[in-house]
């Protein structure tokens, strides 16, 4: 570390120098490194730090989940904690569900590998996010998918197997 041993023990200072340089917390003592009350108010000042935390609490997805709670413009800011995340955690599809489930913003982070997956493809079109719906979509023959992408997506009905262009219930909920 490059700063004084006053400066690194200072919450306060490393605290400001999150707010623009997302690497502060490299210079932070140990003890707030280890410190998840402090690494949470580090993330929520700035996501991207998660680039820079202690593995251990990587490892903690309560903790992972607990950061990307927003509310307003903050879902979008904190849905960022995602894409910095390992490649393992964001592959992993109970925690990519819980995330997308907390904060929909974290759709647009998610892998391409979930979009013949289901489960995740309806999780998104009930949170308005048609990324994984498209023209070529695995399930535009699959009537539970196509009725909730036609609910978000203005095209959906265009998008879906000809079957369900007669289907009443889908068709009202275009």
């Amino acid at each position: 570390n490059y700063a004084a041993e006053n400066i690194q023990k200072n919450s306060n200072v490393i605290l400001e120098a999150s707010l623009s340089y997302d690497k502060a917390i490299q210079f932070a003592d140990n003890a707030l490194k280890k410190d998840k009350i402090f690494l949470e108010k580090v993330l929520k000042n700035n996501p991207e730090s998660i680039k820079h935390i202690d593995n251990q609490f990587i490892g903690n997805h309560d903790f992972l989940l607990n950061l990307m709670i927003g509310f307003g413009q903050d879902k979008h800011k904190y849905s960022i904690i995602f894409n910095y995340l390992p490649k393992e955690i964001r592959e992993d599809k109970e925690f990519t569900l819980k995330a997308l489930k907390i904060n929909d913003h974290v759709a647009s982070w998610i892998d391409e590998k979930f979009k013949n997956d289901k489960e995740i493809v309806l999780e998104m079109l009930k949170r308005r996010e048609t990324k994984f719906y498209s023209p070529y979509a695995t399930f535009k023959s699959d009537r539970e998918v196509v009725l909730e992408a036609v609910k978000v997506d203005l095209y959906g009905l265009d998008y879906c197997d000809d079957k369900f262009k007669s289907d009443k219930e889908i068709v009202l909920a275009s």
